[in-house]
């Protein structure tokens, strides 16, 4: 099956984009998001098809990535806003409420206790915690000045334990909390209250005014950990649990919020996206190889088109990735063998208003040669309903019409 060499195809690609076929199937581009070296003086970025593929995020302890010492050098100069893009997909867990990065210096961030619910801490622990309630899609941003909530959290709008890929997209500075997830509105939280979280960013950027519990330790941090925490983290709390499902991209980076940046930082994922959606589009071959009702349907399929159309100048990565699914099964039917005792007929560019559509003589008589000496016929029909006047809907009709016709008057 051609299908097969997707990921062969895939794991070959470092960067770019593939090349489709011009047999009726338009080129994809591939180009990166908005986000550059010129825009940030801090960017890391990390995806699924290298740094992140040997890493089972299955929720247990250890299963976590850590970015190497190199990365940790470059976010001690991080300045302004701390600028996160993650995509990922929630899979089998009993935690609700999951963990999705930690920046820590360890040796102020450790502790033997499991649960965390200490309050407020003077000094303040040095670590900052992303997390996310699955179930309501409530983001929560932690900091070592409290323990077990914090005062900048907020409901995003999309819950995330839907079996869906999902794009979140923080900023996070002294003036607040500034995130979007998938194509929600963009939410904002900036409270100055008792959990104290406002004072302590607002001292890691820099800010003496906030206190002695509260310092600078940018130069001190030693982790950045990708789905979880820090196993001695003093921010595990007995309803947290590590990240379970897959990670497909994270973008880091500073520079200042700005909602222009955070947006196009929402499609900092995309060209690892688009390079793989463009290698499943590329490995089903040429028109040539297919039957043509088979290839025109596959074209007109709304899997296809929806696929097509998409760009890493337009499409966030949660949109390229949950198009793959509905690719691969066009791709399957694509490429499954016709039965020769089949006949295809694509109708895609039939209007059907309840007048019906009579197949050509020439099918006719070819349907009544193949099923002349057959004991059974098998049909199957793919279909949907935009609006209807009745509720039982005819589909389809075999017959022979010189003995299946009667006025209305003969019909009781």
């Amino acid at each position: 099956m051609l299908l097969k060499k997707y990921k062969r195809v895939l794991a070959l690609t470092l960067a770019g984009v593939l090349a489709v076929s011009s047999m009726g199937v338009p080129p994809l581009t591939a180009a990166a998001g908005d986000v550059s070296e010129e825009a940030s003086s801090l960017l890391l970025q990390y995806d699924d098809s290298a740094a992140l593929k040997d890493t089972t995020f299955d929720g247990g302890t250890n299963s976590i990535y850590r970015a190497p010492a190199e990365d940790v050098e470059k976010v001690k100069n991080i300045s302004d806003s701390l600028e996160l893009s993650m995509t990922f997909k929630v899979g089998e867990t009993d935690k609700t409420f999951l963990k999705l990065f930690e920046i820590e210096n360890s040796e102020e961030n450790d502790t033997d206790t499991e649960d965390n619910v200490d309050g407020a801490r003077n000094p303040a622990t040095s670590t900052m915690m992303l997390s996310v309630n699955k179930t309501t899609g409530r983001v929560y941003l932690h900091t070592g000045a409290y323990a077990g909530s914090t005062d900048w959290q907020a409901d995003s709008g999309q819950a995330v334990n839907d079996g869906r890929y999902h794009t979140l997209t923080m900023s996070a500075s002294a003036s607040g909390l500034n995130f979007k997830m998938d194509g929600q509105a963009l939410k904002t939280v900036s409270t100055d209250s008792t959990k104290y979280t406002k004072k302590f960013v607002s001292a890691f950027f820099g800010d003496t005014t906030q206190g002695e519990a509260y310092k600078d330790w940018r130069q001190n941090i030693d982790n950045i950990i990708i789905g979880g925490s820090s196993p001695r983290s003093t921010l595990r709390h007995g309803n947290y649990g590590n990240f379970a499902g897959e990670i497909k991209s994270v973008t880091i980076k500073d520079g200042g919020y700005s909602e222009e940046a955070l947006t196009a930082n929402h499609r900092s994922g995309s060209a690892a996206a688009m390079t793989e959606l463009n290698a499943l589009l590329s490995s089903v071959g040429n028109e040539a190889d297919y039957n043509a009702a088979k290839w025109q349907s596959y074209t007109n399929s709304a899997a296809y088109t929806t696929a097509s159309a998409m760009s890493a100048e337009t499409n966030a990565p949660y949109e390229i990735y949950n198009a793959i699914p509905a690719l691969e099964t066009a791709i399957e039917k694509l490429q499954k063998p016709v039965d020769p005792n089949a006949q295809v007929f694509d109708l895609s560019a039939q209007t059907f208003n309840g007048s019906g559509y009579s197949l050509p003589e020439a099918d006719v008589a070819a349907f009544k040669e193949k099923v002349k000496n057959s004991s059974s016929v098998e049909i199957s029909l793919t279909f949907s309903v935009t609006s209807a006047s009745t509720t039982y809907i005819n589909l389809l009709e075999i017959s022979n019409s010189a003995k299946n016709s009667e006025s209305a008057a003969e019909i009781s």
